[in-house]
């Protein structure tokens, strides 16, 4: 087994001599779990079936260039959250399974649009639902994924038109981004229950019929 295993990266643009950069490496839930060979098949947080469990404990994240370029190093301890909202510790947290929205607020980066958790951590390779509107973060750079998608055989259709509407704006009063305009879909949501830009029909699940 390797001493080392990437569980995240970011690539910048091309950066001048004595330029510098700040960026945000990501590390999603599958990085930190590893294959239950005991235990018995459930719904992973990504929508998927499997025996990832995570490591929940004290783990080092390093930082460098290289495995063998290491600059930085931080202690974390990772605690796994249950289907409920609830970590193993007892406290809670939201669950977009029994709410409107998860509590958090949106973020921006060169990458794209990304979902800070108000308890702690992001969203990453798995569906949240916001302000009523469900929504995708892909597992790479935990961005809000947009266009269509497909996830367990199924395909969906998540906004990628900002084009004649509101998009979001940041509320300074509140230090966040919001979406004021209820009556459209807002940028990155899954489309349901109607025709897709491209002609397609999708059901009240999001799922392509035709």
């Amino acid at each position: 087994m390797a001493k080392y295993a990437l569980a995240g990266y970011y690539r910048t643009d091309e950066l001048k001599p004595g330029e510098e950069k700040d960026v945000t490496v990501h590390i999603n839930e599958r990085s930190l779990s590893y294959w239950n060979t005991d235990g018995e098949l459930q719904e992973q947080s990504d929508g998927t079936t499997g025996k990832w469990k995570v490591a929940e404990g004290t783990r080092v994240v390093y930082v460098g260039a290289s495995s063998d370029n290491l600059l930085l190093e931080q202690t974390v301890d990772v605690t796994a959250e249950s289907s409920n909202g609830s970590n193993s510790s007892g406290s809670s947290g939201s669950s977009s399974a029994v709410t409107g929205s998860v509590a958090g607020s949106w973020k921006q980066d060169s990458n794209g649009w990304w979902y800070s958790y108000a308890k702690g951590g992001y969203a990453s390779g798995k569906w949240e639902q916001i302000q009523n509107q469900w929504y995708y973060f892909d597992t790479v750079n935990c961005n809000m994924v947009t266009g269509w998608l497909e996830l367990n055989e199924n395909w969906y259709y998540f906004n990628e038109s900002t084009a004649n509407q509101a998009t979001y704006t940041f509320n300074e009063e509140k230090g966040t981004w919001v979406y004021s305009n209820d009556s459209a879909i807002p940028y990155g949501a899954m489309y349901a229950n109607r025709e897709t830009p491209d002609g397609y029909y999708v059901n009240s699940n999001g799922e392509r019929s035709n």
